[in-house]
């Protein structure tokens, strides 16, 4: 699956020197969500449950980046860096729980965006926090509202749902000349 992914995107994970973030970014994330898993597969937890921490620490990133408090400032750094731990560990507890379920991924798609515009909303907040100025409340309103209306970002996240969901991705794929 990695392989596949590699090919379609280009991105050398394994590579420090070429993606120097992208290497660091997984690491941690492979090392942190390995331990989130460990320690919830023997309690209660659920995959889910796992999601909305993720889906919390956005939103609660989002206050904390938005706020005019240096210490919260990279609180929020951090929760938004490391919420990306509980994404890469819902899925994967989920196979070792009960399999991943339809509302487990609509939660998982939906806490990605959650994040998006969670992370874009308390950017442009902290410019203006910064700066004072009225225009970066403006340019943050309308980044938000093209990203709503994406036509392309709305087709490729259905695309990716329909071929998820289709038992046969081969004749799907070409059932779409791709």
């Amino acid at each position: 699956k990695i392989e596949k992914s590699k090919k379609l995107f280009k991105v050398e994970i394994n590579n420090f020197y070429k993606n120097p973030y992208t290497f660091l970014k997984s690491v941690y994330y492979i090392e942190s969500s390995s331990l989130i898993v460990f320690f919830s597969q023997f309690t209660k937890i659920t995959p889910n449950q796992l999601t909305f921490i993720y889906i919390v620490l956005g939103i609660i990133g989002c206050f904390f980046l938005a706020s005019n408090n240096d210490i919260l400032i990279i609180t929020g750094s951090f929760f938004f860096f490391t919420k990306g731990s509980f994404d890469w560990a819902d899925g994967t507890l989920a196979k070792f729980k009960r399999g991943p379920t339809e509302i487990g991924n609509l939660l998982d798609n939906w806490g990605a965006l959650v994040g998006q515009y969670s992370f874009l909303t308390g950017l442009g907040l902290y410019v203006y926090n910064k700066e004072n100025e009225i225009i970066f409340i403006l340019f943050t309103l309308l980044i938000m509202f093209l990203k709503v209306i994406d036509i392309k970002s709305y087709s490729y996240q259905l695309f990716s749902i329909e071929l998820e969901n289709s038992k046969d991705k081969k004749n799907f794929l070409k059932k779409i000349n791709f």
